[in-house]
């Protein structure tokens, strides 16, 4: 199941889970971003077959190559 969309756009992320408004991401680390607007930590893991992005709270997206 894919419920997150990440592209890049020159050093940003833009991230949009399950179609809500989307959030541009700047590089705080290798996988730990912040929201441009509102300064949310979004951090990011890999285990191999998907990526997980934690949006704070209970909100997680996941993305299945």
């Amino acid at each position: 199941t894919e419920d997150l969309n990440v592209s890049r756009e020159n050093d940003t992320l833009i991230v949009t889970y399950k179609g809500a408004k989307e959030m541009t991401l700047l590089p705080e680390s290798e996988l730990k971003f912040f929201d441009r607007n509102t300064g949310r930590v979004v951090e990011f893991s890999l285990d191999g077959k998907s990526a997980v992005i934690d949006l704070g709270g209970s909100q997680r997206g996941t993305r299945h190559p």
